[in-house]
């Protein structure tokens, strides 16, 4: 229970950079991840007396199924583990911090036509 003063945690958003940027032809998209960014930081704000972490990952291009249909090069895009990475390094930071957006890009710069 949050009345617990031993009570500890983390709750991971999976959001997308698309979060905080729009892009033609993806205005729906990108603003169901606007709320999901928004949405982390106000759950933030209402946990974190209680010691719980709270996160918004927002990664680019995942090399998975939902962007196989795009004509990108899989090996240049961010790769699934890379995402639970960040999401270890989230739970791992020391009680005294919390990276609350965290953004993760791919290291090799990805073309995509709109």
């Amino acid at each position: 229970a949050l009345n617990d003063p031993s009570t500890s945690g983390a709750i991971i958003f999976i959001s997308s950079l698309a979060g905080k940027q729009s892009f033609p032809t993806a205005s729906a998209y990108s603003a169901t991840k606007h709320g999901v960014c928004g949405f982390a930081k106000g759950v933030f704000e209402d946990v974190r007396a209680h010691n719980i972490k709270v996160t918004s990952i927002n990664p680019g291009f995942v090399d998975t199924k939902i962007v196989s249909g795009f004509g990108l090069d899989g090996s240049k895009m961010i790769q699934p583990a890379d995402v639970a990475h960040a999401v270890l390094f989230t739970v791992t930071m020391p009680a005294t911090c919390c990276p609350t957006d965290l953004d993760l890009a791919p290291q090799a710069r990805i073309k995509w036509e709109f």
